[in-house]
């Protein structure tokens, strides 16, 4: 008998991991082992740790055997990531071509450390990441199915560095593409725990002007966003208040 790969994955409690955490484990039944890591820069730590907390107790109850499915999930701080390794160069260089978040230079760094080569990264459509990432990937077999990576050939070598570690499984697929599919397996009311907000305000509302609300909003999800944090949104946003702040503090 053949032993069942486990899937390592990063999760964040956010919409497009929980997603893909869900299928894995709900529709697919493949053991999931998640890996989250503590940015001490980023305010949502302790919504998003609640998140994944209420998904899992939730799913839990409502599919038992995921029990046996799901790993504990492996929680790192930052500061426990090599970000000086051979990495950083390689991501230096490649942002002079092209625009990335910081955080692709430590979750590669992660990989490296944890010896993991096949990391589920859930980037989703649209935006610069799923345009890049796109048009530079290739699919591989695995076992049955078939799964998309970075193509090594890639005109963009330093792109490859950085993404060897991981694969794409969502990146076809839009937020709200995946409401139905949540839907037909039994778990959208699960998604509703999920978190995205890079700043909650003190009553642990989401901001409306982070990166991921933006993206909630514009994607059509922005009834998880508060009516405060609408109005926000079309204050500092929609007037281009956010923009010529972030250009005059760079």
């Amino acid at each position: 008998m053949t032993e069942k790969k486990t899937v390592n994955i990063f999760w964040t409690g956010g919409w497009d991991s929980t997603f893909r955490l869900l299928q894995l484990l709900v529709v697919e039944k493949k053991t999931v082992q998640p890996h989250y890591i503590i940015d001490p820069t980023r305010k949502s730590t302790d919504a998003e740790i609640r998140a994944m907390n209420g998904i899992r107790l939730k799913m839990l109850q409502k599919f038992p055997f995921t029990e046996e499915l799901l790993l504990p999930t492996i929680i790192v701080e930052l500061e426990e990531v090599d970000k000086e390794n051979l990495l950083l160069p390689n991501f230096e260089r490649l942002t002079k071509s092209v625009e990335l978040g910081g955080q692709y230079a430590w979750l590669a760094s992660y990989c490296e450390e944890a010896g993991i080569y096949d990391m589920e990264l859930s980037i989703q459509r649209p935006g610069r990441m799923h345009d890049l990432i796109n048009r530079e990937m290739k699919f591989v077999a695995d076992g049955n199915d078939k799964v998309r990576v970075v193509d090594v050939k890639t005109k963009f070598k330093d792109l490859y560095t950085l993404l060897k570690y991981y694969r794409f499984p969502i990146i076809n697929l839009t937020k709200t593409a995946m409401i139905p599919i949540a839907e037909k397996a039994g778990f959208r009311d699960l998604m509703d725990l999920t978190w995205f907000c890079h700043n909650p305000r003190t009553n642990n509302s989401p901001c409306g002007i982070c990166g991921p609300c933006i993206t909630a909003i514009r994607q059509g999800m922005g009834k998880k966003v508060s009516f405060s944090g609408h109005v926000r949104y079309q204050l500092i946003v929609r007037t281009g208040l956010k923009k010529l702040k972030m250009k005059r503090a760079g």
